[in-house]
């Protein structure tokens, strides 16, 4: 495990501010002309972690809660040498798999590039810690009883944010499917206990007003129906063994 906090980039982070201060420089790891293997054309939303970056860096306009353009460019240097104008800087709300929200200052907006960058140095000046171990790599706020605000996954040598839209898109799913699920066997119980056939066709043909959407279940055993179907067995009129006394023979219907 790898932990990144701020006293061990202090000395780094001052040469850094000195560098960027005196040149207006931004420097980047990545080859952000570059799409990379794990991003495609429609993944352009996807934050990567670069821990070789000096600043945040996005080509997202719509991310941006506020944006500036500064009258003085900053130039953004990639891994390739190549470089950039950014066209602001401002700051983003961004939203982890946890549903946790974290605000990121000072994010730059560069178009032409091909990636989101989240700055490990800018991150651990704020104060929080960053921890690499095997695959994964999360943020710590420590002043917040050590909490998680960010954790990311390892894609193809890079550091992936874990998407918090799709999370909540599959949860929706899963919550919607689980709450006609739901509907279904209580309905399933008010009739009476009718089958599930013969309830989907009463919504099909309209026979029940402001019934809600209902979804056949798969394999569904309702206990209700297997207890009306069970027979008890009656007791025999003339039995083989023959009380003589009280309590010595008792019928007894568990």
């Amino acid at each position: 495990m790898v932990v990144v906090e701020a006293s061990t980039l202090k000395t780094e982070s001052a040469n850094l501010m000195q560098n960027e201060e005196r040149a207006f420089t931004t420097v980047c790891s990545f080859d952000l002309s570059s799409p990379g293997q794990c991003m495609s054309p429609v993944d352009s939303d996807v934050w990567y972690f670069d821990s070789g970056a000096t600043k945040h860096i996005t080509l997202q306009r719509k991310f941006f809660t506020s944006l500036e353009h500064a009258p003085t460019r900053n130039t953004v240097t990639c891994g390739n040498n190549s470089s950039y104008l950014d066209m602001g800087v401002g700051k983003i709300i961004l939203t982890t798999a946890d549903g946790s929200s974290f605000t990121l200052s000072d994010v730059l907006f560069v178009r032409g590039i091909k990636k989101n960058l989240l700055s490990v140095t800018t991150l651990v000046k704020i104060g929080l810690v960053v921890k690499f171990a095997d695959d994964r790599c999360t943020v710590h706020d420590l002043s917040n009883g050590d909490v998680i605000i960010a954790s990311c996954i390892l894609c193809r040598g890079l550091y992936k944010l874990i998407d918090y839209e799709k999370f909540v898109n599959d949860s929706a799913c899963a919550v919607h499917d689980s709450h006609a699920m739901s509907d279904t066997k209580l309905w399933h119980a008010c009739f009476g206990h009718l089958n599930f056939a013969s309830l989907l066709r009463v919504q099909k043909f309209e026979m029940v007003s402001s019934l809600p959407k209902l979804e056949a279940p798969g394999k569904h055993v309702c206990e209700g129906c297997i207890l009306g179907k069970m027979q008890r067995s009656s007791f025999p009129k003339d039995g083989s063994v023959r009380a003589t006394q009280k309590l010595h023979l008792v019928h007894n219907d568990a």
